[in-house]
């Protein structure tokens, strides 16, 4: 397994006890926002807040520790300002944590959190990502000394985990196509970016913020692109490749049918990119910038889905 610190945050939805709140009343604060079902909590979910036009604004993994909410996201600036809009009299606490978030993946699971007081654990959390069972990512959350003398103490010898730059993490989850905070530079619905498959979307809900964009598509058509992670074929792009976020994707014909939207840091192995892609031109031969040839990967949770 592999591991490494990643640039998401943690904020906390509290309720005001002395004004009478408690947790429901934080989740019946939070459900109406989300495109997926928040009330139960039982396990954690993926979700997002969409706007009017069902585009999403935040995108965020929720979950539910002792009497708060907490929401891993990686734009929470956006994500923290919609909470503070919708809030208004809402007798509930916003707030950012201080702890660390450790991504883990990797072929195996890793054990559970040993909630051991004279570890000083107690405080550390350990949750799957909701998406696919298929992605077998896991965060560890919870004060950067901890998360990390835990790591030290019951995963390096026992576990033969391995620490990983970022950069480790960066090609990992975009090939797997999970968008991170690209979309905060698209006007990307749901589909757009799979979430009817990655678990982020509850139809038989009630109304939320854009619920009307969303299920129209869902029920009476379809989103003719979508985000897949793609492999160049050149083990390196040379300076004239020009390959950069939005250049435009071409077939054979000489037909636009996408654009680049990110391209992970240098990996020894192959060069992997995030396109805005026609679903139609999966099987073509495509091109960008100066006649560099990418194929799409299609990662496992989208061929079984």
């Amino acid at each position: 397994m592999y591991y490494c610190q990643i640039p998401h945050n943690i904020i906390r939805i509290s309720p005001l006890t002395d004004k009478g709140a408690d947790i429901e009343t934080a989740l019946q604060f939070l459900n109406p926002l989300c495109c997926n079902q928040m009330i139960p909590l039982d396990a954690p979910i993926f979700s997002a807040i969409l706007n009017d036009k069902g585009i999403i604004q935040a995108s965020f993994i929720a979950w539910q520790k002792n009497n708060e909410i907490l929401l891993q996201s990686p734009n929470f600036m956006t994500l923290g300002n919609l909470l503070a809009q919708y809030k208004l009299n809402t007798p509930i606490r916003i707030s950012k944590s201080n702890d660390v978030i450790i991504a883990l993946w990797g072929d195996k699971t890793p054990p559970p959190i040993e909630n051991n007081n004279a570890d000083n654990h107690t405080a550390i959390t350990i949750i799957t990502d909701p998406r696919h069972s298929d992605l077998n990512i896991h965060y560890l959350i919870g004060n950067e000394q901890d998360c990390q003398d835990y790591i030290a103490t019951h995963y390096l010898t026992a576990h033969h985990i391995t620490e990983q730059p970022i950069e480790a993490w960066q090609y990992h989850r975009m090939i797997h196509g999970l968008v991170d905070d690209e979309y905060q530079h698209h006007d990307f619905l749901p589909q757009h970016l799979h979430y009817d498959k990655l678990n982020a979307i509850h139809w038989q809900k009630g109304c939320y913020v854009g619920q009307e964009i969303c299920a129209r598509i869902y029920f009476k058509g379809k989103v003719k692109r979508k985000i897949f992670p793609v492999r160049f074929y050149e083990k390196k792009l040379a300076d004239d490749d020009e390959i950069t976020e939005n250049i435009a994707i071409m077939n054979d014909k000489q037909k636009n049918v996408g654009k680049i939207i990110a391209i992970a840091p240098d990996n020894p192995n192959a060069i992997i990119g995030l396109a805005f892609l026609n679903e139609s031109a999966l099987d073509d031969m495509l091109f960008c910038g100066n006649d560099v040839s990418l194929i799409p990967i299609l990662p496992a949770w989208y061929q079984s889905s």
